[in-house]
């Protein structure tokens, strides 16, 4: 829910090699359960996997980022 330039900071901050969405309505986190009304002034952090056919394998709904990656590496097989 951030702007674009926003996302770009943290993008190159990070030096992620993939883009980021702006979802500056709020309805792709609406649609995701990130947030649940439609003013809110940011998304709560949830992670999806997705598999090969687009389907949502796994969700984390209460992401806490200190110890997130490693728990997703554990999954990698």
């Amino acid at each position: 829910m951030d702007t674009p330039e926003e996302n770009l900071r943290f993008k190159e901050k990070f030096s992620f090699p993939f883009p980021l969405l702006c979802d500056r309505s709020g309805k792709v986190s609406r649609q995701f359960g990130a947030t649940s009304y439609d003013h809110a002034a940011f998304a709560n952090r949830i992670t999806y996997i997705i598999d090969e056919s687009g389907i949502i394998a796994k969700a984390f709904p209460k992401v806490i980022p200190a110890n997130h990656a490693e728990e997703l590496l554990k999954l990698i097989p």
